[in-house]
């Protein structure tokens, strides 16, 4: 780690990214952290091509809000003495649950596979032995019908 990571910090960017699907395209916004505006066009180049990315825009801590992200226009009022701050969340949060909820599906999914033992490797193994004898068995028959029939013919032009 340097120490520029830690003295700088990785900032948020908000970007605009063109997601294709199918025969449409959607414009999307997603946040994404990086030490510069370089380095979150390059990360958004590579995860979703080079010509998807469409604005990216350095935002500080305090635009992060939950309202912010649902469109919604936050509380610009300056707060009475008496009154308590209302916490923000930020999106880590709610990314960070997502990002679990994904993992937790794909392992379900990755547990509810069909993994072969070792004796249905042995019963697949016996199966394509069994059907190379069948194949071989029948070549076999075919050439010697072949020889067979070629005698045949060989005898009737003596004739």
């Amino acid at each position: 780690m340097k120490i520029t990571e830690i003295v700088n910090g990785i900032h948020f960017y908000v970007a605009t990214v063109r997601i294709k699907r199918g025969k449409s395209t959607t414009a999307v916004k997603t946040i994404i952290y990086a030490e510069s505006t370089t380095q979150a066009r390059i990360l958004l180049s590579s995860m979703y091509g080079d010509d998807s990315v469409v604005s990216v825009s350095k935002v500080s801590e305090s635009d992060l809000t939950e309202a912010n992200l649902n469109q919604t226009v936050p509380n610009r009022t300056i707060p009475r003495p008496d009154q308590k701050p209302v916490p923000r969340l930020l999106p880590t949060a709610h990314t960070h649950k997502l990002a679990q909820n994904a993992l937790l599906n794909q392992l379900k999914r990755n547990s509810l596979q069909v993994k072969p033992t070792i004796d249905d490797l042995r019963v697949a193994q016996g199966d394509f032995e069994a059907e190379q004898k069948r194949v071989n068995r029948e070549y076999d028959e075919w050439a010697e019908d072949k020889l067979k029939w070629a005698e045949v013919r060989r005898r009737r032009q003596l004739r």
